[in-house]
């Protein structure tokens, strides 16, 4: 089980960070904390391999953690008109 902290970006929608709480933002790579200008705290959770997560799987979640100090979520995917696959 690992304490999480997830923070989201002020200027990317839907774009988040997740990280171990014990380690903070200190394993982000700054040029990614300038991306999102300044993360802000959403939520704190127990995270644990069999958790449900919305959008991430849990394990891979905890496999970056462990692996590089963060994981980072990005926008869903949509469909677009023509089926290509574009950024909300």
């Amino acid at each position: 089980m690992i304490l999480c902290d997830v923070y989201k970006s002020q200027s990317k929608s839907e774009v988040y960070i997740y990280v171990d709480k014990v380690d903070g933002l200190s394993r982000v790579p700054e040029s990614l904390l300038k991306e999102f200008e300044g993360p802000v705290i959403c939520f704190s959770f127990k995270l644990t391999h069999d958790r449900k997560l919305s959008r991430e799987d849990s394990r891979k979640v905890i496999e970056n953690l462990k692996c590089q100090g963060y994981h980072l979520q990005m926008p869903p995917l949509v469909r677009g008109l023509l089926g290509k696959n574009h950024a909300t």
